[in-house]
């Protein structure tokens, strides 16, 4: 209802003129003889009658523009048929390839040979690709154009499974440098018995600390005070004895973190006594009349982060000495070498995956943006050469309806063109569609040309 309505719209002007001539045409009746001195009056008021439109040189010229004009719509129509890489379902295709080909990433990682050498090795690698491979399942099934989040997520998880990569590499290096250092049986066993002591006195503290803590609401202030002054004792004969412990190889710096923890916890076990005691006396000095359950108790939270610390001491240094410990050195060794050449095969088909990515990344998967510019630049050049020539076109007399209408129609593919060109972005739909939209426009005008065009050759 909308196309015949506009058409009618467009045709009133044309009708108008019909009319017009045919109410200043003369009528078919017998002529009456005028008088000879009216003459020269009856012709000097009559109305000017407008000449026929040349019709046939605009015909010529108005098809050598149509030519022109469905010339730049077949070009056009040929090359976007042919730009299939810059589709939107080409990136949603080629994001569905990436996250099925990684898959073979995860299951080799998951493939890796884990033993009581290699498990924290391998599970910090399977870790990394399940991530990675979370995000590219993600990128696919929640891409959309312009949305750039997707793939900085994706980014992202691969800067953290390559700290993953270089970790695991790390920590096999370490572990084979200390399996190869290994210390003398003897060594081993004198400092375990050392260690195995210091362990008991130290659990001790900690239980004493905890029922201490437990029960400090209920107790005597300076039942409090005098407990913690105990638990410090106690810690100094223990950081004593770990500052005694024979040197053992591989074991350097488990040793220094354990000494430099147990001297925190003296520390502040200590700061807690000083104190609870420091306020204690002051509640004398002032000679205030309170119980002496108003002292205040200290301030637990120094040392609960010292026993936290001591406690993560003791069990790296253990962890040490059961890698030491190993009954067959030559096995773990064995099972380094293996995870090893393992791990290169991993990171061969990782690299393999990531080279294919960030190729079909770099040149947005064959979708050339210069290509595609300098594409629409000359379509837009094409269209307004065409606008140029629609606009040269005869306007006077009968042909203005015409020529209005021609001109509106080149006129609102100009601006769709110049639209495409300036805003076209890979993967999107919207920009072309408005140039299909401008186009049913311009045809419907230029077929409300050619009917009055028509009318016109039956008129004259």
């Amino acid at each position: 209802m909308k196309t015949i309505s506009t058409r009618l719209v467009l045709l009133v002007p044309a009708l108008a003129l019909f009319a017009m001539i045919a109410c200043t045409a003369p009528a078919a009746q017998e002529p009456e003889p005028a008088a000879p001195s009216s003459a020269p009056e009856a012709m000097a008021t009559r109305a000017p009658a407008i000449p026929p439109p040349p019709l046939a040189d605009f015909s010529e010229q108005r098809a050598s523009i149509d030519e022109a004009w469905n010339q730049v719509h077949d070009d056009f129509d040929r090359w976007r048929a042919d730009l299939t890489m810059c589709h939107p379902t080409a990136m949603t295709e080629a994001l569905g390839e990436f996250a099925i080909e990684f898959n073979s990433v995860t299951e080799a990682a998951r493939g890796l040979t884990r033993t009581k050498t290699t498990g924290e090795f391998t599970n910090k690698l399977i870790t990394a690709a399940e991530a990675e491979e979370t995000a590219f399942r993600q990128l696919r099934d929640r891409w959309q154009p312009g949305n750039v989040s997707l793939f900085e997520n994706v980014e992202q998880q691969r800067n953290l499974a390559s700290q993953a990569q270089r970790g695991a590499k790390d920590m096999a290096l370490e572990l084979r440098a200390a399996l190869e250092e290994t210390a003398d049986p003897e060594e081993i066993a004198a400092f375990t018995e050392a260690f195995e002591a210091i362990t008991k006195d130290w659990e001790e503290v900690h239980a004493e600390y905890d029922k201490l803590g437990d029960g400090a609401d209920d107790a005597e202030v300076s039942d409090v005070i005098d407990g913690l002054k105990a638990l410090t004792k106690k810690m100094e004969a223990i950081a004593a004895a770990v500052d005694e412990l024979p040197s053992l190889k591989g074991g350097k710096d488990a040793i220094k973190a354990l000494e430099k923890a147990a001297q925190a916890e003296v520390d502040a076990f200590s700061a807690a006594a000083e104190s609870s005691t420091g306020e204690e006396e002051k509640e004398e000095t002032e000679g205030e009349d309170k119980d002496e359950d108003a002292a205040k108790l200290p301030d637990f939270k120094d040392i609960d982060a010292s026993v936290k610390t001591s406690e993560e001491a003791l069990e790296a240094l253990s962890d040490v000495l059961d890698d030491l410990s190993v009954e067959d050195t030559a096995d773990a060794l064995a099972d380094i070498t293996l995870f090893e050449l393992e791990y290169d095969r991993l990171l061969q088909t990782w690299d393999r995956f990531h080279s294919d990515y960030n190729a079909w990344r770099g040149d947005d998967g064959g979708c050339d943006r210069l290509e595609v510019l300098e594409s629409l630049t000359e379509f837009s050049a094409n269209v307004d050469a065409v606008g140029d020539s629609v606009r040269s076109l005869p306007k006077s007399g009968y042909l203005e309806p015409v020529h209005r209408l021609l001109a509106e129609a080149i006129e609102g593919e100009e601006q769709a063109f110049r639209s495409l060109r300036d805003t076209w972005q890979p993967f999107t739909l919207d920009a072309l569609r408005a140039v299909d939209r401008a186009r049913i426009t311009s045809d419907t005008r230029r077929s409300d040309a050619d009917i009055i065009i028509a009318e016109l050759e039956n008129r004259f």
